[in-house]
């Protein structure tokens, strides 16, 4: 199915508004620009409508809210002749359906500004049509990128979910490009806003390794690592100002011990700055993977399936 991301909720005037360019549009609530917060919406285009779905909702070019075009007047967009102006691709929303996992309920209709806005909230948001929005029509749910369940979502949840330090995922979970270079396992890789978590079974059935930004600096966890449990983990990482991981004879290497004071299934370790300290980390990306180890060299589940994150 063709779809496009980069749809987000304005916390200020509730609405569903492009955030795939540098510029965001323009809110009613305070004449300035949209503020996005809140999930990836990922949305349906140029696909036949169906019973529980409805066609003619497009990008607003002015405004950069979506709004639905099936009317001749095109009210109320808060951008100069207050008509909003199609453009871009013919989006197709599910409506009346039972939201799922990755899907969120409560978007309706607005009936003065024609705007799809987030109706969930005792206040509905400003509309540029004056006063605050108005529902009507029909319930629509929409898509969006969701932690996948299982130890992804886990690990998501226990960092604090949307308000924890991964943020809203940005993708899908899948394969990981770079997985060929340290590991024939299978496994799954998410992306968020602020790290990634990787699943990564052959190493525990619950394990999950995870990268997060804090204060300028890559912090790497994992665990667990049950059943098994070993004497010390080895943490190898690349870092580059490319997209590519370095080779790997050219990772960097720290030896996370164990022991009665340390966890033996699972750990927490803070990769080095980069050249220049904190102050200088923004575009630098991370790769990194972990392997456990007992004291006689046993190593028998093989490297984490990677993870990466570049400093925003």
């Amino acid at each position: 199915m063709a779809e496009q991301p980069d749809w987000r909720f304005c916390v200020k005037c509730q609405v569903l508004f492009y955030d795939g360019y540098n510029d965001k549009g323009h809110c009613p609530a305070d004449d300035g620009e949209h503020a996005r917060a809140g999930y990836h919406f990922v949305l349906p285009h140029d696909v036949p409508e169906a019973p529980t779905s409805q066609a003619a909702w497009r990008f607003c070019d002015k405004c950069f809210v979506l709004f639905f075009d099936g009317y001749e007047d095109k009210k109320t967009c808060p951008v100069g002749d207050r008509q909003h102006r199609a453009a871009g691709f013919q989006f197709v929303l599910p409506h009346d359906v039972n939201g799922e996992w990755d899907s969120q309920t409560e978007w309706r209709f607005c009936i003065k500004c024609q705007a799809l806005f987030y109706n969930g909230y005792p206040n509905p948001g400003r509309c540029a049509g004056g006063d605050l929005h108005q529902a009507a029509g029909f319930h629509f749910v929409l898509p969006y990128y969701a932690a996948q369940p299982g130890p992804i979502a886990d690990r998501w949840q226990q960092y604090g979910g949307l308000t924890g330090p991964l943020g809203a995922a940005v993708g899908r979970a899948g394969p990981n490009g770079a997985a060929y270079q340290f590991t024939a396992a299978p496994g799954l890789y998410q992306g968020f806003e602020n790290g990634a978590v990787a699943w990564t079974p052959n190493q525990g059935r619950n394990m999950t390794v995870a990268i997060y930004e804090q204060a300028g600096r890559a912090v790497l966890d994992w665990g667990t690592t049950d059943p098994w449990n070993y004497d010390r983990f080895i943490v190898r990482w690349s870092l580059t100002t490319s997209d590519q991981p370095l080779p790997l004879d050219r990772w960097s290497q720290a030896d996370v011990s164990t022991g009665i004071f340390h966890p033996r299934t699972w750990g927490s370790f803070t990769l080095p700055s980069p050249p220049g300290g904190i102050g200088s980390s923004e575009g630098w990306c991370y790769y990194a993977i972990v392997e456990g180890y007992d004291n006689d060299g046993d190593s028998d589940q093989g490297w984490t399936y990677p993870v990466r994150h570049r400093i925003r």
